[in-house]
């Protein structure tokens, strides 16, 4: 686990091109003082900090009078580190604002991105609650954000061009759906999983057809576990890995790239780990070049202090 000067939460992480593990989330002290600041770190592939990054393997920065949450990560083909999230109100009463924000490769904030590092955006199908959650790098490097405004139970997918600018949004998802993880399949298709299902679209937010079930949707055990999955990954061979949290375990679950599960893998295609801390959010899931699987979370080491914390998995 790694320790912030102040309670921390981690809510993303991702291999960059040179194999290192970036995490990504928050710290906080109350709403009052420092809110959600975001907070990043880079790890080598044995699991120690990077010290080349930022300052000294982690990254701090606040916002001035408002409140920060971060959610996924992306690499742009320069390393750069791209992040989406949403902003909070100077009361922290509730995200008011979709945000992606960039970093350099070396962990510090890129301010020629969007305005001052970061493009905010209200979407405008409420009053309240708006981020973009999952974070998918198109081939062109343009990015593609799931989003959603929970006040309305409005969910779909904004656009981006590689410097920030919006371009477009589509509502693709079902109404009163949550929508989660979001991967691109190839250069003309998306998965988007949502809170029961995996959906692939085109680039025009048709739905395609999965191969092997001749149905648009896979379903997926959310419900289940209380909600859409905290993460989604493809490995190097398109098979889709799901994570879901439940208490203090977690649970993988793997399907072939026609949306069959992979019973293969772990007992009939599921994996269950407690990691053995008396609190363990898993939030995010990555693969490493050599097939090891990484879970990153947030644990509590000690009484009423949680830090950021990662569980790797053999292939």
């Amino acid at each position: 686990s790694t320790a912030f000067p102040v309670y921390s939460a981690s809510n993303a992480l991702d291999i960059d091109p040179e194999g290192r593990i970036v995490v990504v989330g928050s710290t906080h002290i109350s709403c009052s003082t420092t809110w959600n600041r975001h907070a990043l770190a880079r790890y080598l592939e044995d699991g120690s900090l990077d010290p080349s990054f930022g300052d000294g393997g982690t990254k701090s920065v606040g916002w001035s009078s408002v409140g920060t949450s971060l959610q996924d990560i992306e690499f742009q083909s320069d390393g750069k580190i791209v992040l989406s999230g949403g902003r909070y109100g100077s009361s922290c009463s509730g995200v008011t604002l979709s945000t992606v924000t960039r970093y350099t490769a070396n962990g510090h904030l890129d301010t020629t991105f969007g305005s001052g590092g970061e493009m905010r955006r209200d979407i405008p199908h409420g009053r309240h609650h708006d981020y973009n959650r999952a974070l998918a790098l198109a081939p062109d490097d343009s990015l593609w954000a799931t989003a959603a405004d929970n006040y309305w139970d409005w969910a779909g997918v904004q656009r981006y061009t590689a410097n920030g600018s919006f371009i477009a949004e589509n509502h693709i998802v079902s109404e009163y759906a949550t929508a989660g993880g979001i991967e691109f399949n190839g250069v003309d298709r998306m998965i988007v999983s949502t809170t029961d299902d995996l959906v692939q679209y085109g680039l025009d937010g048709s739905k395609i057809e999965w191969s092997a079930l001749g149905s648009n949707y896979v379903d997926t055990p959310g419900s289940f576990f209380g909600g859409t999955a905290s993460s989604m990954k493809l490995d190097k061979d398109g098979r889709i890995l799901l994570l879901f949290q439940d208490h203090t375990r977690f649970h993988i679950i793997r399907y072939h790239p026609n949306g069959l599960i992979d019973t293969s893998f772990g007992y009939g295609g599921y994996v269950e780990i407690s990691p053995g801390y008396e609190f363990f959010r898993a939030s995010a899931i990555a693969v490493q070049p050599d097939g090891y699987i990484v879970i990153g979370g947030t644990a509590e080491v000690e009484s009423g202090d949680r830090d950021f914390a990662m569980v790797r998995l053999c292939p």
